[in-house]
């Protein structure tokens, strides 16, 4: 078995690995470098537990399964600083895109011979067709709750 703990018994040597412990352990709270800090917790962890087996309970293994299988999710999606930092790059992407859109809309264009060709074969559509698109739209359809506390489909 490996603990980085176990590397020395000097109180400074502890001192510093507590210390690393806590640093990731607020990383990893606030969602700064979620995923390494995530690992460097479960690293720290079980050094920590390797080292100090006599004291160890369930719930010592149930935080490091949590930490390790934690690895494998987005962690830094949302509510944390790693998606802020997220946020705030797509957005300015997406000025970006915007600004080229706008220019794109903003030059005259000329229909294309195909578009044309389309055209001139939908002005003479059956009147099938052109009856089916000058019905109305259907009712939409709605839940509502009755003074009894059911739920009523209305059509």
């Amino acid at each position: 078995t490996w603990s980085l703990h176990m590397v020395s018994g000097e109180l400074f040597w502890q001192i510093a690995m507590f210390a690393v412990s806590g640093i990731c352990t607020t990383t990893l709270f606030f969602g700064v470098w979620t995923r390494t800090s995530n690992f460097l917790v479960w690293v720290m962890t079980v050094s920590l537990l390797t080292r100090n087996r006599g004291i160890g309970n369930s719930g010592d293994l149930l935080l490091r399964a949590l930490l390790f299988w934690s690895l494998f999710l987005p962690l830094g999606d949302c509510y944390s600083f790693d998606s802020l930092k997220n946020r705030c790059e797509n957005q300015s992407s997406d000025a970006v895109h915007d600004t080229q859109r706008s220019e794109l809309k903003q030059k005259p264009s000329s229909p294309q011979p195909s578009t044309l060709r389309n055209r001139k074969h939908t002005e003479h559509a059956a009147p099938a067709e052109a009856s089916l698109a000058t019905e109305p739209a259907p009712k939409p359809r709605s839940l509502q709750v009755t003074s009894g506390g059911t739920v009523a489909f209305m059509i």
